[in-house]
Formats: structure tokens, C-alpha cells, sequence
């Protein structure tokens, strides 16, 4: 397991020791379901598949709710229906007739990153290190059948990713399958003339790396109109769904099937000042917990 690489979840039945084997991908990407009543074991990549399927009781996950609140997302293995779990990131299940044996890690983020944590590179050579695990991931998304497309916005991650995109497309040539690189990108009118209207930075990214691009322009309408359908097609709710959902509608539209997206990398590259600004507000504010009334 440790030697597959991408995105993956998947069923394996294993017919000389009748059972099945579940596995999750390294980054917990593709979705993968259970619910376990001890007398049947349910799986899925949905959640909805899995209630459709009846035998599960629709109620309320309040650790789910919580989490959902604090982080914008709901941490797994919790589901919003109660008893309902996601296999973890980067584990395996076995299960076969005696039961559903204990999920085993194969790779863990944090054990990953303690490894290499006490690294004393220079740091010319974490850079390098950086684009070649970055361009490498881009050559390998940009192997398909179809035209490849990136959702371009104005921030640090996803120019990155179309620059290495033209760079490969340029040496690698088409053995890729691909011989242009283009983007997609969204325009909210009511953030024209204020810091939050990306598209004067957008553009200058697509001219200056000439990339075809289509943009779609996003208004508060749309927001409301299509929150019944964003609601619905998301199995757990989460903030950066609803970025998704609408970047991801104009990419359909334009006839792209597959597109690099820099989403999780701001985490990485600290691409909004909020990676900054909210340590230092924490810094500021340790002592006033100190201070009678106030602390609490």
C-alpha cells in the first residue's frame, strides 16, 4: 500500500480468505464510508448511497456539528449522521465474517513531517526540494486523455501550478496528451475596486504565461440560487465546497473534465494574511486571559 501513490479508496474482496479489504488514500482525498451495526457492515464513497440504503438512523453527529463550526470542515472520522464514520487517511480495514478488524495505518502526515522536521538544508535547497515535488505531481496530473485545465485565481498556489503546467507542456511535449495549458477563473462583480478583486492579477497571470482561459462572473444571486443544489451535493459540509462548487461549474461548461486546483496549499505556501495575522493576534492576546473580568 505504502507504494501506490495519487488519489484512491477501494474494495478488494478476497475470495480464498473471504473477505474484503477497504483502503483510504495517503491524504484522505477520495471518499470513503462505513457504518458498522455489529450484524451488517455498510460502505460506501457517498453518504447519501449509504442512507438511501436504509438500516441507518438519521441522527444528529454533535461532535461533527461542532467541528464543522471551529474549522469549517468536519474532522474525521465523524460524519453529520451519527455512527456513520470515514475511514481515516491513510489506512486499510479488513473485514470478513468474524467482523470489521481495527483500521491499521500505512502512512501518517504527522509522523511524516516529524521526520523530516529537524532538517537543517539551507534553505536554497527546501526550494529546491519544493518545485521538484511540485513539478513532479503536475507532470504526473497532467497525464490524461482529455484536456487538462487549472483554476487560476490571483493568489500564490494556483499561478504556480500553471507555470509548471507551461513549463512541462513546453519540454515534455506531447507525450502529456496536451499541447496548451488552459484556466478557468471566476469574477465577483461586488468585489470590483476592493483588495478581494482577483481578476486584474488573474489576467496578468494568464497573458503573461499565455494561457487560454475562461472566466465566469459569479454574482450574490448565484449564491443564493444555487445553495439548495451545493447543499445536496456535498456529503459533509465544507467551506472551501462551496468555492469548488462554483469554480468547478464553469470548468464543465467550458467541456474540461480534469483540473489542477491549488486547493489545501495556501496551508503550505501561507498564501492569505490570515497565516500571519492570526498568530500574531494570538501572541498579542495571551495575557489577557491574566486580566480579572475580561479573562473570563
Amino acid at each position: 500500500m505504502p507504494h501506490l501513490r495519487g488519489m484512491f479508496s477501494f474494495a478488494i474482496w478476497d475470495e480464498e480468505k473471504q473477505g474484503i479489504l477497504l483502503a483510504y488514500d495517503h491524504f484522505g482525498i477520495k471518499p470513503l464510508y462505513y457504518y458498522d451495526d455489529g450484524q451488517t457492515f455498510r460502505f460506501a464513497s457517498q453518504v447519501k448511497a449509504l442512507l438511501a440504503g436504509g438500516g441507518i438512523p438519521r441522527q444528529l453527529e454533535p461532535a461533527a456539528l461542532v467541528g464543522f463550526y471551529l474549522w469549517g470542515c468536519v474532522p474525521e472520522p465523524f460524519t453529520m449522521t451519527k455512527g456513520l464514520r470515514s475511514l481515516s487517511a491513510g489506512h486499510t480495514q479488513w473485514i470478513d465474517g468474524r467482523g470489521a478488524a481495527a483500521p491499521k495505518s500505512f502512512f501518517d502526515l504527522q509522523t511524516d513531517l516529524n521526520a523530516t522536521g529537524g532538517s537543517s538544508d539551507a534553505a536554497w535547497q527546501v526550494e529546491e526540494r519544493l518545485r521538484h515535488s511540485l513539478a513532479d505531481s503536475v507532470q504526473h496530473h497532467l497525464l490524461a486523455d482529455v484536456l487538462v485545465s487549472v483554476l487560476l485565481s490571483a493568489g500564490v498556489d494556483s499561478p504556480i501550478l500553471a507555470a509548471l503546467a507551461i513549463e512541462e507542456k513546453t519540454t515534455g511535449g506531447p507525450r502529456h496528451g496536451q499541447r496548451s495549458v488552459n484556466a478557468v477563473r471566476l469574477r465577483f462583480d461586488e468585489y470590483t475596486g476592493t483588495e478581494q478583486y482577483e481578476v486584474t492579477l488573474a489576467r496578468q497571470t494568464s497573458q503573461y504565461y499565455g494561457l487560454k482561459h475562461h472566466v465566469s462572473m459569479i454574482s450574490e444571486a448565484d449564491f443564493h440560487s444555487d445553495y439548495a443544489p451545493i447543499i445536496a451535493a456535498m456529503d459533509l459540509p465544507a467551506i472551501d465546497g462551496v468555492n469548488t462548487w462554483f469554480v468547478s461549474r464553469p470548468a464543465a461548461e467550458a467541456g474540461y473534465k480534469v483540473a489542477i486546483s491549488g486547493l489545501g496549499a495556501d496551508e503550505i505556501l501561507g498564501g492569505y494574511p490570515s497565516f500571519v495575522d492570526v498568530p500574531t493576534t494570538m501572541k498579542c492576546a495571551g495575557s489577557l486571559p491574566k486580566v480579572p473580568l475580561l479573562g473570563r
